[in-house]
């Protein structure tokens, strides 16, 4: 969208793309769509976002990229997934006023507070038991957010390394990110591989978003 904006001479803020993404997503989906899902690609970085009264706000936190690198494995689980029901389902359930349903959303708001707070103090312990904590909430808000896969993918890597993992996104299938002891990424890697997942090779974006111009001048000329 940035390198379109670019190519037509249009000027548009990180604010603007962020609402222009959300808004297509929303159509093609045909369901409403979030927000955290745009911040890491148009800021990089690792960001705590505040969805306050006035407005959601992003909070960039000084942690290592290096630090967050060695110990974090993502991976494709080659089941691909339709977020828009997950998504939808659990939206409905919490207009319905489900109650169960609201305690999750409740302990799950509460950990990402104390999540802040061990990223900022570097506590990969705590990072780790908040992670997991975080993963038992969001898999009772609906019973196709894991899978058998995604279950048997945890649990064997556990051996190797795994301290946590939860999906990214909105689950039943998809990646999930798997938080290993430092040392332990290609034992990991190796054993996701076996069982049918596609490891993604990664790394934390310093500036996010960025389009070179010299690759959109080609494009233009191209056409």
């Amino acid at each position: 969208m940035r390198g379109l904006a670019r190519i037509t001479g249009k000027r548009c803020t990180r604010s603007t793309l962020l609402e222009i993404a959300r808004n297509v997503e929303a159509i093609v989906i045909r369901v409403p769509t979030g927000w955290q899902d745009y911040f890491p690609a148009l800021n990089g970085g690792a960001n705590s976002v505040h969805l306050d009264r006035d407005g959601v706000k992003v909070e960039r936190l000084p942690v290592p990229f290096a630090d967050m690198e060695k110990r974090f494995v993502l991976c494709y689980t080659g089941q691909p997934r339709n977020s828009a029901i997950n998504n939808w389902e659990v939206m409905k359930s919490h207009i319905d006023n489900n109650q169960r349903l609201i305690k999750n959303f409740d302990q799950i708001t509460a950990i990402a507070s104390q999540m802040r707070e061990a990223l900022l103090a570097r506590d990969w312990d705590a990072v780790a038991e908040l992670l997991g904590r975080e993963w038992e909430n969001r898999k009772r808000n609906f019973k196709g957010i894991s899978t058998p896969k995604i279950d048997r993918m945890i649990e064997r890597t556990r051996k190797h390394g795994t301290l946590a993992a939860k999906v990214c996104g909105a689950g039943g299938g998809g990646c999930v990110v798997f938080m290993v002891r430092p040392g332990t990424k290609p034992a990991v890697e190796n054993t996701l591989t076996q069982m049918g997942g596609k490891v993604i090779t990664f790394a934390i974006s310093s500036t996010g978003l960025k389009v070179r111009a010299e690759h959109v001048e080609r494009i233009g000329k191209t056409r």
